[in-house]
């Protein structure tokens, strides 16, 4: 359930960033089949470096896959500021999944839900938000303390 909430709140922040009409699209009239499509820059490699690193990082607590993940950035208006928090993001993850010996794959999933949550709102809310279960406060604060945005 968690898991389900954490992608929801995902979307939903991704989605919220795509909702900028006229914003670095432009679209064309639809084609012979009666679609219609986006035109989207393509991402630089330099781009493509840091979401395939952003991709591998969270890919066992956010299974999506790698060109899922370079679409969804290549929709956003501002590629790279997302580029830029999701690379903090997981910079503040490693951080924390490195300085423990063993950490078991649900304590990972609520590490990334409050970074996640973190990203969109201060620490107090965030920690309510992320209705956290198993991490202890020790861990928590330690989370927070890797998270530089």
């Amino acid at each position: 359930m968690k898991v389900f909430i954490s992608i929801l709140i995902l979307l939903l922040f991704l989605n919220a960033c795509n909702n900028h009409p006229g914003e670095n699209e432009e679209t064309t009239k639809p084609n012979a089949s009666g679609a219609g499509q986006v035109m989207q820059d393509t991402l630089s490699d330099i781009q493509l470096e840091k979401i395939t690193r952003i991709q591998a990082v969270f890919s066992e607590v956010y299974p999506v896959s790698l060109e899922e993940t370079i679409s969804d950035f290549q929709k956003d208006p501002d590629r790279d500021r997302q580029i830029i928090i999701w690379t903090k993001m997981a910079d503040a993850y490693e951080s924390y999944v490195k300085s423990r010996k063993e950490i078991d794959a649900a304590r990972k999933k609520e590490a990334f839900t409050l970074i996640l949550s973190r990203t969109m709102m201060g620490p107090d809310q965030a920690v309510a938000n992320s209705k956290l279960k198993l991490l202890s406060q020790q861990d928590i604060l330690e989370i927070l303390n890797y998270c530089d945005f």
